[in-house]
């Protein structure tokens, strides 16, 4: 803008931010608004369709999460600051968390899909975990009692596996910052340090029992040897 202009009172040039700025609606609103539209379709879609898939999960296993989650803690609520804004709502810190974990990806990852900065993420993820641990542990994060091996006996005899109780299975979990001294027991056919994860699952997809930190030395036959697994069935 030229000094003309400036002479002539050129209202388009000073006038065009202040409009630009009024109008502008902020980023985070935008997307916390896609999420809420996007989860109120799925709520829909979920109660008559149970094979929709949201993070690995059934949309109405997600849905069921997020309700108990922010029932529990209030951590997760939509508040205000101290200047007033609304903050993050529930639904972007709650598929920050479940991105994390249903993908493996790093927590600077998801500000990109929900706006959230890495150490929000890793400061929901805290939270998430705990309040997953103190709603669903008594019903889901436990061992089975009497009742519930019968069950499973049961379940597993009608389709003529006597005997049966759940699926074990073994993966390798890679250690990248193994010390030196130790790769030579931590390193399997993997050929990298490794730790085994071992865990039983029954037809329901109720995973009963996990047993971590066996060194990657060892096979799928020795690592329920050193399991507490059989020891707490008998």
């Amino acid at each position: 803008m030229d000094a003309e202009d400036l002479a002539a009172g050129d209202h388009h040039h000073r006038l065009g931010p202040t409009t630009f700025v009024s109008k502008t609606i902020p980023i985070k609103l935008k997307i916390n608004q896609k999420l809420t539209d996007r989860t109120r379709k799925r709520r829909n879609i979920a109660e008559s369709n149970t094979k929709s898939l949201r993070f690995r999960m059934s949309y109405s296993v997600f849905l069921r999460i997020h309700d108990a989650v922010v029932e529990h803690d209030s951590y997760f609520a939509k508040k205000r600051n101290c200047a007033r804004k609304l903050g993050l709502s529930s639904l972007q810190k709650i598929t920050g968390v479940l991105r994390m974990l249903a993908y493996g990806i790093p927590a600077d990852s998801v500000d990109e899909y929900v706006r959230i900065r890495a150490s929000t993420t890793i400061k929901s993820l805290n939270f998430f975990v705990k309040a997953v641990n103190e709603v669903f542990s008594e019903e889901y994060l436990r061992s089975p009692n009497a009742a519930n091996i019968a069950r499973l006996l049961a379940v597993n005899e009608s389709h003529r596996f006597l005997g049966m109780v759940g699926s074990l299975d073994c993966m390798h979990w890679k250690w990248k910052n193994c010390p030196a001294a130790w790769k030579g027991m931590y390193t399997s056919h993997v050929r990298e340090p490794t730790l085994i994860l071992e865990a039983v699952a029954s037809y329901d997809l109720w995973i009963w029992h996990v047993f971590f930190g066996v060194p990657g030395a060892n096979n799928d036959i020795n690592v329920p040897r050193r399991s507490p697994l059989f020891p707490e069935l008998s």
